[in-house]
């Protein structure tokens, strides 16, 4: 295999944690490709495989993404034991590498999509390994090579292609892809020892009669940079430019050495082709250049306490590069000079890889407790560890989703408080007593003349728990207004303080709603009864997303959520022995709007959530019975089961700076329970004929789980 690093101009190009070998081409080797540098393991070389095969074994090689003050991890394909990212698109929505489990010995090249999931790319007939190592600077194409009964063949693979592209070879069986311009038409790399450049008007074109390989390119493709190598006995390489004009029209230099040197390699070029990074041996030892054709060759020095740097990406200006030093990653700046980018937890060495074009976002490797692990780099930010790519992948899926999630449990909980309601007989008086069919009574004056009809008044509180966790407080009041001999009119406020949790999120603020109600039946609650009723009502939340993944981080942001929602029922009162049975049929539909929020930039990797909205019909089947106890007591018991008749599931979009989360969908989590089950029970106390006491608890089956959300009050009335 050929050298695995490439840069392509105005992308940020990434490093396959330890995926590539070192160029051999005719006996010599590239002086700089050593398995370790500075006692790092060199990510142009292959690490050492454990033999993994069982997808529950820890994976120790993930392909990572680095930013400027942060890290984050990749995750493998299809359980694999590592993976690499190569390559990133210029503005950091698409990532493209490769996953390997050596237990089967099978590698995948991948991409990573929109939602951050790896996407693999299909394998040439007979194939068992796929090698991406470039990706365009617009993010529609990815190259590298590919292995067949023919061999080992450079290929391309773009956005709609159902199968990769073979580009083929300079004469034998081998080639491969290390660099793509910036829209994909342009690659650069290797063919049976020598650099080639491939265009698709072109075909492949030799660069160069000597052994050499080609490792970047410039933005319109006509600049490439990467090494010729000296000699047969591995004596060493220098860093070669070559300027296209056409086939058989190319001027080809040699970038030279640092002083002292005798071997070096061009790593990648800016868009315009006017600034070219790479290693150099040096009397000082391997140092990083940054070259220009006023300045030529010079040493971009080392962090403080190392003997050695090493480029590998520069961005879209010239003006940042990315490598490491002493094994550190670090990220060079025009200007500033050089800085550590600090490794994920529990590391002790990393590389940088690539950076975005505007130099912001860094991306590479570290080891860290979880094994090697991608991570990015936010340089914009202060940050005390890099994020882990794998990790935080997963961390903002989850988030989103659980977003989702919540959003849509606001329609069940409208949709539960669309039941509250208040009789207008307290239990002195209600259905397990009064005679079948009477109506509601209006009180009378002192002369037995009708003067009004009768009004009750309530006021509770409560606690309620999702079965998600965090506990809520409830307070509430409701009245009701007998407004014919049938007919009660009803109306509640509602205010939820408190904490409350979903996934990996917690919620906290003041919501508030309020509803009417309609409700005909007659006064002993037999017969037919029907009740309509809407609500609406919302708030202002704070959104806290936990860091629960190592090398992540914890996110936080304001944002309003809003509701509606209107129900019908249709039920008939059956009378047996003390009391009442009542079946019952509802129709209830809600709706629930989330404000577009963004998460504060205290962090290095902050979301930017899009409004989002879900709406939720159902359709609920229960029995509501009612049995006096004593003189004073009436016992309440229903249960029944609502079933989902429609839910939008709708995406949750928004923007961010992590790689692969530029710009993501992500889906609802699936609703484990499309029918759920449900209890209440409760007890009212006449502590007069004019006032009561009641207690009630409640359980609703969570649509997430196979848990309970549970709610409990205390409540006390008075009628008129």
């Amino acid at each position: 295999m050929a050298l695995s690093r490439q840069t392509h101009a105005h992308g940020v190009r990434w490093g396959m944690i330890g995926l590539a070998c070192a160029v051999t081409v005719s006996g010599a080797s590239m002086a700089l490709g050593d398995t370790a540098r500075d006692g790092v393991p060199n990510p142009d070389t292959p690490p050492d495989l454990p033999q993994v095969d069982d997808c529950l074994v820890p994976q120790p090689q993930i392909a990572w993404l680095t930013t400027e003050d942060e890290t984050v991890n990749l995750g493998t394909w299809d359980c694999g034991t590592w993976s690499h990212a190569y390559g990133i698109s210029a503005d950091g929505t698409r990532i493209a590498g490769s996953s390997v489990r050596s237990a089967t010995g099978i590698m995948t090249g991948f991409y990573l999509d929109d939602s951050g999931t790896m996407q693999p790319l299909p394998f040439l007939s007979g194939g068992t390994a796929v090698d991406i190592r470039a990706i365009s600077g617009d993010g529609s194409t990815m190259a590298g090579g590919a292995n067949s009964a023919a061999g080992w063949n450079a290929v391309i693979w773009s956005e709609g292609d159902t199968e990769l592209n073979v580009i083929g070879t300079l004469g034998g069986s081998y080639s491969y892809v290390y660099g793509l311009n910036s829209d994909g038409s342009v690659a650069v790399g290797q063919s049976n020892g020598t650099a080639f450049r491939w265009s698709d008007f072109e075909g492949m074109s030799a660069l160069d009669g000597n052994a050499s390989t080609a490792l970047g390119v410039s933005a319109d493709g006509s600049r490439v940079v990467g090494a010729r190598f000296l000699g047969s006995g591995g004596s060493g390489s220098v860093a070669t430019v070559w300027d296209w004009a056409g086939p058989g029209n190319v001027d080809a230099f040699v970038l030279g050495y640092l002083p002292g040197g005798a071997s070096s390699e061009a790593w990648a070029v800016s868009d315009d082709g006017s600034v070219v990074v790479g290693d150099s041996q040096s009397t000082d030892g391997v140092r990083a250049f940054h070259w220009t054709e006023t300045e030529g060759m010079v040493s971009l020095g080392v962090l403080d306490g190392a003997d050695s740097s090493h480029a590998r990406a520069v961005n879209a200006d010239g003006s940042v590069v990315v490598g490491w030093s002493g094994g550190q990653a670090m990220r060079w700046e025009d200007g500033e000079g050089m800085t550590a980018i600090p490794f994920l937890t529990g590391g002790t060495w990393s590389y940088a890889l690539d950076v975005s074009a505007d130099g912001q976002i860094v991306v590479g490797a570290s080891e860290s407790d979880e094994g090697v692990r991608a991570f990015a780099w936010n340089s914009e930010t202060v940050q005390t560890v890099p994020i882990d790519l794998d990790n935080t992948a997963s961390v903002v899926q989850r988030a989103a989703s659980d977003i989702g999630a919540a959003v849509a449990s606001r329609n069940h909980g409208a949709i539960g408080g669309l039941l509250r309601e208040l009789d207008l007989t307290g239990p002195g008086q209600d259905v397990t007593r009064r005679a079948s069919g009477s109506p509601i009574q209006p009180i009378q004056s002192s002369r037995g003349m009708p003067q009004r009809m009768p009004m009750a008044v309530s006021v509770g509180a409560g606690l309620q728990r999702p079965d998600a966790g965090g506990t809520g407080g409830r307070t509430d009041i409701m009245a009701a207004l007998g407004i014919s001999d049938r007919l009660a009119l009803g109306g509640f406020l509602d205010i939820y303080t408190g904490p409350s949790q979903q996934g990996l999120l917690t919620f906290d603020g003041r919501q508030s709603s309020g509803g009417i109600w309609l409700r005909q039946r007659n006064a002993d609650f037999t017969g037919l009864t029907w009740r309509i009723a809407a609500m609406t009502g919302g708030g202002d939340v704070r959104i806290t997303r936990d860091d629960i993944l190592p090398d992540t981080e914890a996110g936080s942001g304001m944002a309003s959520l809003d509701t509606q929602a209107a129900s019908l029922e249709l039920g008939w009162g059956l009378p047996v022995r003390r009391g009442v049975v009542i079946p019952f049929m509802r129709l209830s539909h809600a709706r629930t709007l989330r404000s577009a929020y963004d998460e504060e930039d205290s962090i290095g990797f902050p979301l930017s959530f899009a409004r989002h909205s879900e709406t939720l019909t159902t359709l609920t089947l229960a029995v509501d019975s009612r049995f006096a106890v004593g003189e004073r007591g009436t016992l309440m018991l229903t249960a029944g089961a609502a079933r989902d008749l429609s839910r939008s599931q709708s995406p949750v979009t928004g923007t961010s700076l992590i790689p692969g989360f530029e710009d993501f969908s992500i889906a609802m989590p699936d609703v484990v329970n499309e029918t759920r089950p449900f209890a209440s029970i409760g007890y009212s106390h006449a502590l007069t004929a004019q006032s009561t006491i009641n207690l009630s608890a409640s359980a609703n089956r969570n649509p997430w789980s196979s848990g309970y959300d549970a709610e409990v009050r205390l409540g006390f009335e008075a009628r008129f």
